[in-house]
This record gives C-alpha cells, structure tokens and sequence, in this order.
C-alpha cells in the first residue's frame, strides 16, 4: 500500500514548517477522556471484575473485528496451496486437443490452471489487506487500552494526598 492519504501534509512541510493547527484534532473515539470514563463507568457498573475484563468490555467491538479479519487472513491462506495443487494437476493432464463447443461447468472452470493462477493473485492481495487491517486494528486495541489504564493511574495518584505519598513522613 501508499501512503497517498500523508502526501499533503509532506508537500506543506515541504513549502513551510508544519503547525499543530495545520495536523487537525484528534476523532472522538481515541481521546484519552473518551477511553477514561468508558473504563470508570464500567469499573462503576462492576467492581468485582480483573481490570482485563473491563478493557476487554469497553474494546470488544474492535477485538472481535480484528479476530475476524486475522481469521479471514488464516482461511485465505489455504487458498494459495489448494489452487496450486490444481495448477500441478491441470499441467500434468494438459493435452492439446479440440474439444467441441459446450457450456463450460464451474468444476471446469476453476480446474483451469490460468484460472487458478488468478485465484492464487486474488488470495495474496486478500491475504495483504486483511493482515494489515489486523496489524492496525490490533494497534489501535493497544493504544486504546495503553491510554486507559495511563488516565486511570494519572487520575488516581491525583487523587492520594501528599502525606501518603510521602511515606507517612
């Protein structure tokens, strides 16, 4: 892939220095006061829980989407050695003979070896896309979770009083 989408942030910085006002803001679904109160309000619903079950309910939607799309990315994997299985099969029964004209059936179809060399491109570039949309989804799960649990220790050594964080001295 490109990285068509940073092209007119380098053509400015190439014409002059870049300012904050110039990088936009931030969506709404990363802001670290979003994450915070998603995480305290459901740390306030249920305080037995461990701290990995609150992330996980406050990032589920994205967790499930990047486990779909790794899942994608395993099933196309099967592709590639299935359809060259078919290429070596299709080049070990190759005969150049005339056949007459009929209407060729699915079966026939895909057992055609430069049929299955586009199939075998197909899977690759679907192999590509859906690795990285994984490798970003599970980024982002990261950071989410990383910027949560940052706010909420920020949040709580704001809250200890300076006795108790001196030791009791």
């Amino acid at each position: 892939m490109t990285f068509w989408w940073l092209n007119w942030l380098l053509k400015l910085g190439f014409k002059q220095p870049i300012e904050i006002q110039d990088l936009g803001t931030l969506p709404e679904t990363h802001k670290a006061f979003r994450l915070y109160s998603n995480l305290k309000e459901d740390i306030r619903k249920q305080q037995t829980c461990p701290l990995w079950k609150h992330l996980y309910r406050i990032c589920r939607r994205d967790i499930i989407l990047a486990g779909f799309t790794r899942l994608g990315f395993d099933i196309a994997g099967y592709i590639g050695p299935l359809a060259l299985n078919g290429i070596v099969t299709y080049a070990i029964n190759y005969e150049e003979k005339q056949a007459e004209a009929h209407y060729v059936t699915i079966e026939e179809f895909f057992s055609n070896g430069f049929v299955l060399v586009g199939v075998i491109f197909i899977s690759s570039t679907l192999q590509s896309v859906l690795i990285q949309k994984h490798v970003y989804q599970c980024n982002i799960i990261g950071l989410h979770v990383r910027t949560a649990i940052q706010t909420l220790v920020y949040d709580k050594s704001l809250k200890l009083s300076s006795y108790s964080l001196s030791g009791g001295v």
